[in-house]
C-alpha cells in the first residue's frame, strides 16, 4: 500500500515531474522554477520518498510520521487559507501514512516501543530554527499571494500556498527526526535526510534563480543550504545519544 501511495504522489500528483523541471531546464516553466521545485520536493522528498523507505523496510515506521506531518502541513494551510482542494490533498496524504501504519502496527509494535534516550541538543536547535524559519517563510508567501504574484497550478491547486506548506513540512520532518533519535527508532539517522535534502535542493534552486516568484534570494538561500548540510551532518555523523 505504501508503495502504491508513493507512486500516486510522485507521478499522478506531479511530485517527481515538478521536481525535474529545473534539472531538465523546461523553458515552459522558467517563471515558476521555485514554486515547481517546492511542490516537487513536498510530494517527492517529504511524501513519496518516506513512503518508499517504509515499503522497503517496515521497521522504519518513523518515515510514516514524516508523511503524516507533511500532510498535516498541507491540510493546515488549506484550512487557514480556505483552499478546499489543498485541505483535501492534505487529508489524503495523512491517510497515505495512517493506513499502512495501522495495518502494520500489530507486527511493528514490539520493535516500535520507544527506548528513551537523551535528546540530541544540536539537531533540536536546528529543528527549532527551521520551525521559526517556516513561519517567516509562510508570511513571505502570503505577501506574494496578496501581491498577485504570477503562480502556477496543478490539478487546479495553486503552488504558492503549497510552498507555504512545504516550509512547515520541512520543519516538522526535522522535529520528527530529532524525536526519532531521542527514542532510538529504527532508521532514525536516515530520517533526517528528507528535511536535509529538501532544504539543500530548495536553497540551491532559490540561489540560482533569486528573482523568480517564491525565491528566498541569494543570502537566505545560502542560509537554508547551510542548515540542510548541518542537519544532515549532525544526524549521520553525530554520536548516538546515551539511554536514560
Amino acid at each position: 500500500m505504501a508503495a502504491i501511495a508513493a507512486l500516486f504522489w510522485s507521478v499522478l500528483f506531479f511530485g517527481l515531474i515538478d521536481l525535474l523541471v529545473v534539472p531538465l531546464q523546461d523553458a515552459r516553466f522558467n517563471a515558476h522554477y521555485v514554486v515547481e521545485t517546492s511542490w516537487g520536493l513536498l510530494y517527492t522528498a517529504l511524501v513519496a520518498w518516506p513512503l518508499v523507505m517504509f515499503a522497503v523496510r517496515a521497521r522504519w515506521w518513523i518515515f510514516l510520521h514524516i508523511v503524516g506531518a507533511s500532510g498535516c502541513a498541507v491540510l493546515l494551510v488549506g484550512l487557514v487559507g480556505r483552499i478546499p482542494g489543498q485541505a483535501l490533498a492534505g487529508a489524503l496524504v495523512i491517510l497515505s501514512a495512517a493506513a499502512p501504519l495501522v495495518m502494520s502496527m500489530r507486527s511493528l509494535w514490539p520493535a516500535a516501543r520507544p527506548r528513551l534516550r537523551a535528546c540530541p541538543a544540536t539537531p533540536l536547535v536546528l529543528a527549532t530554527i527551521a520551525g521559526i524559519g517556516s513561519i517567516a517563510h509562510a508570511v513571505a508567501v502570503v505577501a506574494a499571494v496578496r501581491s498577485n504574484a504570477v503562480d502556477d497550478n496543478t490539478w487546479e491547486l495553486m503552488h504558492l500556498p503549497m510552498q507555504a506548506a512545504f516550509g512547515f513540512a520541512v520543519a516538522a520532518a526535522a522535529f520528527i527526526a530529532v524525536v526519532a533519535r531521542a527514542v532510538g527508532a529504527k532508521g532514525s539517522r536516515l530520517s533526517a535526510l528528507p528535511a536535509s535534502v529538501s532544504a539543500i535542493w530548495f536553497g540551491s534552486v532559490c540561489a540560482l534563480y533569486p528573482d523568480v516568484v517564491g525565491s528566498l534570494g541569494v543570502l537566505l538561500s545560502i542560509v537554508v543550504i547551510a542548515w540542510g548540510l548541518a542537519f544532515a551532518a549532525t544526524a549521520l555523523l553525530g554520536r548516538t545519544p546515551p539511554a536514560l
